[in-house]
């Protein structure tokens, strides 16, 4: 980091500032009195809207004959529904084949005189195909490719396609397209690019989406209208509406993809594919992900991960097509397989010989879990289970996967949709296992397999998010446990803001047990923003599962839970909610804010919130990360919560902002310290580093904190540039 030479007038004492090539500023959210009454009226509104609704369930169904031909013909009173082994009422059933030209008036096909007719309904809405490149081998990248190649030059006209990879977190190579040479290039691209070549060209497809003003989904349209049916039919729709809601699926995915350094746990490839559901959730119709991996490695602990992954998938009418790319290699598989069982059987053979008194290593406590892991782990399981709970295929045991790829658009250009209303109206998180039955003999039924029977059907994804979405609910909510929140405003190009969402607590509040000389304890959290009708627009929820030897414990006790995603907002009014969860206690605590986020519409030149920075850490180089607000080169700065500041324990104050403005013209700035509203220091006329392409400067200044008083302070940055002027400000206390 580079040492910018600059003078505070500070009560006659000079102090050297150092800055950084990069600026970046941040604010947290006091609650006065107002704010609290404003508070108050938001919750009031939230309750009004989040209750309960009853949900239809809607259910892509493919029926094939033996030889695999699509049967196009079947009536209500061949097709059975039924769930957890009751049969259910249909609501409605009918054909949807894409033909080339859209037909207006319905199509009768044969029915008993007692059913309705099914429909052969013909429209023009785009089939979404998503395809996914996990890290696979070179041998897996190749055949890959091959079948990537030729499956994109045999688009249909209503097909559009994306083309994505999962390395450290989810990368978009190629937006949604119709265009088989972009498409070509992106799967060149994701077989045999670089990490660093992956995050580069999804930078530059963020931005330059963000240019072109493509918004969130989530951020404009907000949650699914209450009562929205899940799995959300077919909806005819023009080509151009479709084709921008793809957009604007697109930047929800990159938007989401960012995940913490901090966090305790992830899983990048459910993450992921997570992402990329949660990112179509508001596009109309059947989409399909085409995923290329050699197996989803969870160890058994974790595999209910996998389930939320089916469970959300199938809510949101997604079906993964898993192409197995290892081919015909089983024989490489069993002999890794087998190495590992006979690694864990001489562990087994030393724990029989040892005498008393001895120590346990930690494999030994978990040999059990170990073969179970490798047992579960060393074969299909994983891709199977997602591929046909969601009514999709695996594609195994082949050299070729273009016939694999051509079953997708044949899935998708001709199905039944079927609509059911559960006789079961209570929507209490357990999983329902749904069946088809047909009356016609010598057919093949695929469609999803079930579904978690959740409350708030267009918010809740997870059984983990019920008790935190009822403690929401709740009139007067207890908190039982203590952790800190701050909402911090980044400009960005266009009218929105970047808002970073921060959550820190501290370990101790956490319950842990023992067994086996292993610690664990489980932490499950949420952060919603609700606009001002009490409606959630955005929502990020996870459950982190917390275990180490017994001996790590009290170490882990120190230390916090940290946990920030970002959310891109418009201007205005919105209400922050934040819960945090102990499992182990149940424990449960909430924070609730307002939060303003400013109209910048008139000015070129903006300041970002005002960080009172707590620490810096090391960061990951990465394209990617560049993009996260709190990173400072090869730092990233850990903000300070509105703690007071004791001055035993801190040699030096920092601040940290970022300023947006014109990146061919230099900003000044001035930062001013004040106490109980008297001056008391100044670092004036300050030239801030060079804007980077981005319009962006990020700049950091430290003070010593031996030259403070205990008392309550603020800090007041003023951006200049040219005619333009800009500022923010934030509050500190020293004790």
């Amino acid at each position: 980091m580079a040492l910018l030479a600059s003078s505070w007038r500070f009560n006659r004492l000079v102090i050297m500032v150092p800055a950084a090539s990069i600026l970046l500023c941040a604010t947290t959210l006091s609650q006065t009195p107002r704010k609290k009454q404003q508070e108050r009226e938001v919750r009031k509104s939230a309750r009004q809207v989040s209750e309960v609704t009853v949900n239809a369930v809607v259910l892509d169904v493919v029926v094939t004959d033996k030889k695999g031909r699509i049967v196009k013909d079947l009536t209500t009173d061949e097709l059975e529904v039924y769930e957890d082994g009751v049969r259910q009422k249909t609501k409605s059933l009918r054909h949807v084949e894409d033909q080339a030209e859209p037909q207006t008036s319905p199509k009768p096909t044969r029915s008993s005189p007692s059913a309705p007719p099914v429909l052969e309904t013909r429209h023009p809405s785009l089939n979404l195909i998503t395809l996914v490149f996990d890290r696979i081998s070179l041998y897996g990248r190749k055949m890959a490719r091959e079948s990537g190649m030729r499956y994109v030059q045999e688009l249909r006209p209503n097909d559009v396609v994306s083309v994505m990879v999962i390395d450290r977190t989810l990368r978009v190579l190629c937006p949604y397209t119709k265009d088989p040479k972009r498409l070509q290039a992106a799967i060149e691209l994701a077989t045999a690019g670089t990490s660093q070549q992956f995050a580069r060209v999804s930078s530059e497809v963020q931005e330059a989406m963000e240019k072109a003003g493509v918004p969130m989904l989530g951020a404009e349209a907000g949650a699914a209208a209450a009562g929205r049916e899940t799995g959300g039919p077919s909806v005819g729709r023009s080509g151009a509406f479709a084709e921008a809601k793809a957009e604007a699926a697109v930047v929800d995915m990159l938007r989401h993809a960012s995940i913490g350094e901090e966090t305790i746990q992830g899983h990048t490839t459910v993450d992921g594919l997570k992402t990329i559901v949660r990112g179509l959730r508001e596009l109309p119709g059947r989409k399909a992900v085409v995923f290329f991996a050699e197996r989803i490695a969870l160890p058994l602990q974790v595999l209910h991960r996998l389930q939320d992954l089916v469970s959300i998938a199938n809510r949101q009418n997604v079906s993964f097509y898993c192409m197995d790319t290892k081919g015909f290699e089983e024989q490489v598989q069993l002999g890794n397989m087998s190495g590992e069982l006979e690694r864990l059987s001489e562990i087994s053979k030393r724990q029989i010989q040892k005498r008393g008194g001895e120590g346990v290593t930690r494999e030994e406590v978990c040999l059990a879990e170990n073969v179970n892991n490798v047992l579960t782990m060393s074969d299909q399981n994983s891709l199977a289970q997602l591929a046909e709970g969601t009514g999709g295929l695996l594609v195994t045991n082949a050299n070729d996967l273009l016939p694999g790829l051509q079953k997708v658009s044949e899935d998708l250009h001709s199905h039944y949709e079927l609509t059911y209303t559960p006789s079961n109206q209570v929507y209490n998180g357990d999983f329902r296992k749904v069946e088809i039955r047909l009356k016609r003999p010598d057919l093949i039924v695929r469609s999803r397999e079930g579904y978690y029977a959740l409350p708030g059907n267009e918010l809740a994804e997870s059984p983990y998010e019920i008790p935190l979405y009822e403690a929401l609910r709740a009139p007067d909510p207890v908190s039982a446990l203590s952790f800190r929140t701050a909402s911090l405003v980044f400009p960005t190009a266009g009218a929105r803001s970047d808002v970073l969402l921060y959550l820190e607590a501290s370990m101790a509040n956490f319950a842990f047990e023992r067994q086996n000389n292993e610690f664990s304890s489980k932490i499950d959290l949420m952060l919603a923003v609700k606009n001002s009708a009490g409606r959630i627009i955005e929502k990020f929820s996870q459950e982190f599962p917390i275990s180490g030897p017994a001996v790590r414990q009290a170490e882990t006790q120190t230390r916090n839970f940290v946990f920030y995603r970002t959310a891109n907002l418009a201007p205005g009014k919105y209400a922050v909610e934040a819960v945090i969860r102990d499992s182990k206690s149940q424990k449960t605590a909430i924070k609730r804010a307002v939060l303003l986020v400013p109209d910048r519409s008139g000015s070129k030149l903006h300041v970002s919130s005002v960080v009172v920075v707590k620490r810096l850490n090391e960061s990951v180089p990465d394209v990617e990360l560049r993009r996260n607000p709190l990173t400072l080169g090869d730092r990233m700065v850990i903000p300070n919560l509105k703690q007071p500041l004791r001055m035993p324990d801190w040699k030096n104050l920092a601040f940290y902002f970022l300023v947006r403005g014109d990146p061919k013209e230099k900003v000044i700035a001035d930062v001013v310290l004040s106490k109980s509203g008297q001056p008391f220091g100044h670092l004036e006329n300050q030239e801030l580093p060079a804007p980077d392409e981005r319009g962006e400067s990020r700049y950091l200044a430290t003070v010593p904190i031996s030259s403070f008083e205990p008392g309550t302070y603020e800090v007041e940055v003023i951006a200049k540039q040219g005619e333009s002027t800009a500022g923010n400000r934030t509050s500190f206390e020293v004790k």
